[in-house]
């Protein structure tokens, strides 16, 4: 694993517990917000570079944001992707983004849902 990947997954845990907002997972109410649509293409960006399946975003579905103070946002997405060689199929997807103001946009987590 990347230590990218590993600083990615383990550091928003422990700002969590540290900065978390008290409300907690917000819903993202617009999921076609420009700023959403950015994180959601760079989470497939990302997926393409560890991977020999390739991806194009296709829509986010739904997702949730956790506000972590001055540290950024966590985002945890539900997208649909479609594989470049299979154009006409299009698959399910969580992603997990960690929205830095510092550091960027850092992928934590990238899976299919379902079948």
């Amino acid at each position: 694993m990347h230590a990218q990947y590993l600083i990615a997954a383990i550091l928003p845990l422990l700002l969590l517990v540290a900065t978390a907002s008290p409300t907690g997972w917000l819903p993202i109410k617009n999921t076609s917000d420009p700023k959403v649509v950015e994180i959601a293409t760079f989470a497939v960006t990302e997926y393409n570079k560890n991977t020999t399946k390739k991806l194009v975003f296709v829509n986010v579905v739904q997702g949730k944001i956790l506000d972590i103070s001055t540290e950024g946002k966590y985002v945890n997405l539900n997208l649909t992707a479609k594989n470049v060689s299979l154009p006409s199929s299009v698959a399910k997807y969580r992603a997990f983004v960690w929205d830095n103001p510092f550091y960027g946009n850092l992928l934590s987590s990238f899976s299919k849902v379902g079948n």
